[in-house]
């Protein structure tokens, strides 16, 4: 009887998994680094970004119709992680979700070159250093950034010039070992396909499943970025 009483039930509902599936593939790196910078563990930011996706999608189908999905998803996501806490130990990235393909010398060097790094982004001030994270370690672009921050472009700017005037005054230019971009786990929009009916069309219809998030975890992350990005957080 369910379906003959709400005939509109099932075509709302696909609709909304279609919606969630394209603001996953355009927004993922981007919620994932603020969970990931706001949780400090690789986990649990997993999860919270997940989480995230669950929430933005029943507001959806609850008739929500965000005028900035960005900045909207944005803000589940920080509220998420307020939630959850930070309850887990900070850890870099796991190894297996990373790629690098650095040669043995460099990473000997690199080892003390990043000790330096890390200990004098902890020292900057705290907007300063979430800017030069997401930025230089998550690889999220200069609006990204500023969405996840909700923050204007300009002060974007602001923030990242007088975080890498203040770096270079004390290490110098960041090793190129430091520099990353956090990778999306193809298992979490599998897990959300699983949740969620209608997601996989968003992927079907687009070719963003094969294209925007696959490339962006095909670039993988440095693992002393990852160590950076959760040593860092604030």
């Amino acid at each position: 009887g369910a379906r003959r009483h709400h005939p509109v039930a099932q075509p709302r509902a696909q609709a909304a998994g279609v919606r969630v599936g394209a603001l996953f593939d355009e927004f993922a790196p981007m919620v994932l680094a603020v969970c990931r910078y706001q949780l400090r563990d690789a986990q649990a930011a997993e999860d919270a970004a997940q989480e995230t996706f669950l929430s933005a999608h029943r507001s959806l189908l609850g008739g929500a119709q965000p005028r900035d999905p960005a900045a909207w998803l944005a803000t589940i996501a920080r509220n998420e992680c307020r939630r959850v806490g930070r309850t887990a130990r900070p850890a870099p990235l796991a190894e297996e979700t990373t790629a690098t393909h650095r040669d043995p010398a460099d990473i000997v060097v690199g080892r003390s070159e990043l000790a330096a790094v890390t200990v004098a982004i902890a020292e900057l001030p705290a907007r300063q250093r979430e800017a030069l994270v997401l930025r230089e370690f998550c690889g999220l672009s200069y609006e990204q950034v500023a969405v996840a921050m909700s923050v204007s472009g300009a002060a974007v700017d602001s923030l990242l010039s007088r975080a890498r005037r203040r770096l270079i005054e004390q290490v110098g230019d960041l090793p190129r070992a430091a520099h990353g971009t956090l990778v999306v786990p193809a298992s979490l929009r599998e897990e959300l396909s699983r949740l969620i009916p209608g997601l996989d069309a968003a992927g079907a219809a687009t070719g963003a499943g094969a294209g925007g998030v696959a490339a962006l975890a095909g670039l993988g992350s440095a693992p002393a970025a990852g160590k950076i990005a959760a040593t860092c957080a604030a």
